[in-house]
């Protein structure tokens, strides 16, 4: 290869768009914008039951997760999946309900209200919704997973 088209190469690779990238990089990482790293299935299909987790006090109240422990629905559900395939792996026998207890129990000792609610409930629940479609009809359910104290 001669140093004129070694030149040539390296001209071309200047003007990708790289710098771009970058810098459209550095402006989501500023602006706490996640899009393209984002666990948001935004292109994907979904199957014909939809569920959530959500929490709830001892009378079954439900409870607003934000304000009360700091913590969003969203990561609720994944930190929830995680110790669940965690128990799995270790071989328990109620892994869900493991897991359920195992996060309620680090919500309570890790709570971070955004808003002055007072205090936590002497007891939370955890909950997994399920939404299915049923004909023209959306069907609802509800399982309790696992209750823990709080105090």
């Amino acid at each position: 290869m001669t140093a004129e088209r070694i030149r040539g190469a390296v001209s071309a690779l200047r003007r990708l768009p790289a710098k771009l990238m970058l810098a459209t990089m550095l402006v989501c990482v500023l602006t706490r914008e996640w899009y393209p790293f984002s666990f948001f299935p935004m292109f994907a299909t979904f199957g014909p039951p939809a569920s959530y987790v959500c929490v709830s006090d001892g009378a079954d109240r439900p409870l607003a997760t934000m304000p009360a422990l700091g913590f969003d629905s969203g990561p609720l559900a994944r930190s929830l999946e995680r110790r669940r395939l965690a128990k799995v792996s270790a071989g328990s026998a109620d892994a869900e309900h493991a897991a359920a207890v195992d996060l309620l129990r680090f919500l309570v000792e890790q709570a971070r209200p955004v808003a002055d609610g007072g205090p936590l409930p002497d007891r939370l629940r955890l909950w997994r919704e399920t939404l299915r479609l049923d004909g023209e009809r959306i069907v609802r359910s509800r399982e309790l997973l696992g209750e823990a104290e709080t105090r």
